[in-house]
């Protein structure tokens, strides 16, 4: 899979509905250093039709979310996991004490965990868990638009907290995982150093999958997995979040704080970035002990569902995978399960 020569991190802000094929829009965040950015994917890979040509009518379900790992910054991590030397870093420098690693990651923390609390909250009122992002695309991107003009607003108008306290620096472990995949308790095919990719994508369809899912009972782009960074301890946030959308049973894109461009929401971020920032000086300003790179399995509205360990996966809501789990598509016998990589 090749990466998209893009020197910008770039987010998704049309936002595919489940039920609905569209071309995308990447925006630019700006908050990333150019070379720690990039698409996880091909440009090709995001627009394509059935018969392998790019087509501006089509698209994949799947899209990146601002915590998944693009691929150039994935090889890095890797590579400086490994202790091997690398062109993008100079001597002696580690990206988990990149300021601007730092800023991206709480940024991208904030925006994904409330629009992801958001869409919870509407799947809730409409009372079809299943068919949750098929909220106005229109409000995601505007809820977006305005927590990235709140970031950049604050990073313009603050000093970096690198020059106030240096950062700690740490090595993101970055899991070496396979995928074997079983029926019948026999052996059928090997996925090699699947965590060395941003993301796999499993479906029927050929052309736009890397692993295909042939039985008919599978949708035709079903599943991705992806690599993420994952906060390590998510309670304090949440019960940040909790504790301010207190009062109201769903969270929604009519509260306040929901609002775009609302005082509300710009005082929410301020609150979530206090978090973080609390939580990395307990760390010892080390943003490895914050945040941490993960195998996730994301669900993308399929018919019949994606299993992990017997259990139904929440449609677009990821999950982390570790090894020996077991993951079932569809009603298809064949297991795929996840190891570690010799």
């Amino acid at each position: 899979m090749a990466l998209y020569s893009s020197t910008l991190d770039c987010i998704s802000l049309s936002h595919c509905a489940l039920a609905t094929m569209e071309k995308p829009h990447y925006g630019r965040t700006g908050l990333l250093a150019s070379r720690l950015s990039g698409l996880p994917v091909a440009q090709p890979r995001l627009v394509t039709s059935s018969s392998g040509v790019v087509s501006p009518s089509r698209t994949l379900k799947w899209y990146p979310s601002l915590l998944t790992v693009p691929q150039q910054l994935l090889d890095a991590l890797r590579r400086e996991d490994d202790g091997e030397e690398d062109g993008l870093e100079s001597a002696g420098h580690k990206f988990s004490a990149d300021p601007t690693l730092v800023t991206y990651l709480r940024v991208a923390t904030i925006a994904e965990s409330l629009i992801q609390r958001w869409h919870r909250g509407r799947s809730t009122q409409s009372g079809a868990p299943s068919l949750k992002v098929s909220s106005s695309r229109a409000q995601v991107a505007g809820l977006y638009a305005s927590i990235l003009k709140w970031a950049r607003g604050k990073v313009n108008a603050s000093t970096h907290a690198s020059s106030s306290a240096p950062l700690k620096q740490g090595t993101f472990f970055v899991p070496a995982y396979k995928l074997l995949v079983m029926k019948d308790e026999k052996r059928v095919v090997e996925y090699a150093n699947i965590t060395r990719r941003s993301v796999w994508l499993l479906g029927k369809e050929p052309v736009v999958n890397d692993v295909p899912l042939e039985h008919p009972s599978c949708s035709g782009q079903h599943a991705a997995l992806e690599m993420r960074f994952v906060l390590v301890d998510e309670a304090p946030l949440s019960q940040f979040i909790e504790a301010q959308t207190k009062g109201a049973s769903t969270p929604h894109a009519a509260l306040p704080c929901y609002t775009p461009d609302s005082n509300e929401l710009r005082a929410l971020c301020e609150g979530m970035w206090q978090v973080l920032a609390d939580q990395q000086e307990a760390a010892g300003e080390d943003a490895t002990g914050v945040w941490t790179v993960e195998l996730q399995l994301v669900d993308l509205g399929s018919t019949n569902f994606t299993k992990l360990n017997g259990a139904v996966v929440p449609a677009m809501e990821p999950t982390t995978v570790i090894e020996s789990d077991v993951l079932e598509f569809g009603c298809s016998t064949r297991k795929y399960v996840v190891l570690r990589s010799a």
